[in-house]
């Protein structure tokens, strides 16, 4: 679900009485009443300014209090929904949204359901004065679902196969190799950025700063749940090797080895900085001790479901597992289940 303009929309009563229901402090309510009490604006056009107008809906742009203000009135949006009973039974509990600001996904096991999930969270977030952008909602299917339509406001949903949601292409596919390509994509977006500076004479030290930088982390976003096999690995130390041949300014007719490149330009493997990101990732899950949906569900092995039958894809806790197998004493007929909580 994607907000229209939605911080620009919420109405300023209904954000300072939902921070009254969280219970916030009077004083801090009556703070944040006086900023946006009496707020009015003009519009200047070819020299001609406007009458006065009084400002009654959206948050402050570059406030750091906006985000929570906004929060607290999507809360309450969520709150007055009865959804106990809807969503993804995830070991006898139901995960029925996954939220990020105004960035909203809701998950359901049917299409009937999900229809009536989106109706009554249409109509909840109008009466905050938030709207749903019907070119950006999108409805995103998994093998199992059954063919058919959701309507929303009239007007039918389109239905893909993949949609980008906080930066990262979600897709119901086990493969990951398109959202891969996309972060290959985007970091030569951003070495193109720095071409001039990466191809110049200056110091090889200060290039690989830039690299390490500005451009990995671009084609890392995200690595923490990536599951990679041989293919996608050897896909990523390619772009790595064509990106450090720029840098220490050779090509492949000098015949120089790939070690002989790494030893020029000093940058560290990506590989090896995408298995400590995913290290990282998954001791802070082990860490988490609030029950958070996070670790359930990384923890989460569906009861009475089996893997299809052929060669199996590559899962994210494959590397974890075969680690953690190898450096204890586990009885290699361990179940999954035993080896991911020993893991933890």
């Amino acid at each position: 679900m994607d907000y229209e303009k939605a911080f620009d929309s919420v109405e300023h009563k209904d954000f300072l009485n939902a921070l009254e229901k969280h219970q916030i402090p009077t004083v801090y309510i009556e703070t944040l009443a006086s900023m946006y009490r009496n707020g009015t604006a003009q519009v200047k056009v070819d020299n001609n300014m406007s009458k006065p107008f009084d400002i009654r809906r959206e948050v402050r742009q570059s406030d750091t209090l906006s985000p929570n203000m906004f929060n607290s009135g999507l809360e309450q949006v969520f709150r007055r929904l009865n959804w106990q009973d809807k969503g993804i039974n995830k070991n006898g509990e139901k995960l029925s949204n996954l939220r990020f600001a105004d960035d909203v996904a809701l998950l359901s096991r049917s299409l009937n359901e999900l229809q009536d999930m989106i109706n009554e969270f249409q109509e909840e977030s109008e009466k905050i004065g938030l709207k749903a952008n019907m070119e950006k909602t999108k409805i995103i299917l998994n093998s199992h679902a059954t063919k058919g339509s959701i309507k929303m406001r009239g007007e039918e949903l389109q239905i893909v196969d993949e949609v980008v949601y906080l930066g990262q292409q979600i897709t119901m596919k086990s493969s990951r190799s398109g959202e891969i390509q996309r972060r290959i994509s985007a970091g030569w977006i951003a070495f193109a950025k720095y071409r001039k500076i990466l191809k110049s004479n200056i110091p090889i030290c200060l290039k690989r700063k830039i690299y390490h930088g500005c451009i990995e982390p671009v084609i890392t976003y995200g690595s923490q749940v990536w599951a990679l096999n041989k293919r996608l690995v050897s896909k990523l130390r390619t772009t790595q090797r064509s990106m450090e041949r720029a840098i220490i300014g050779v090509t492949k007719r000098d015949h120089l080895t790939n070690k002989k490149v790494r030893e020029l330009s000093g940058t560290n493997d990506i590989i090896s900085t995408i298995k400590k990101l995913k290290w990282s990732w998954a001791g802070h899950i082990a860490r988490m001790k609030d029950n958070r949906w996070t670790q359930r569900t990384m923890e989460w092995i569906p009861i009475g479901q089996k893997r299809e039958r052929a060669r199996p894809m590559t899962r994210w806790d494959d590397e974890i597992i075969t680690q953690v197998t190898h450096g204890s004493n586990l009885d290699p007929k361990s179940t999954r289940h035993e080896v991911v909580e020993n893991s933890w």
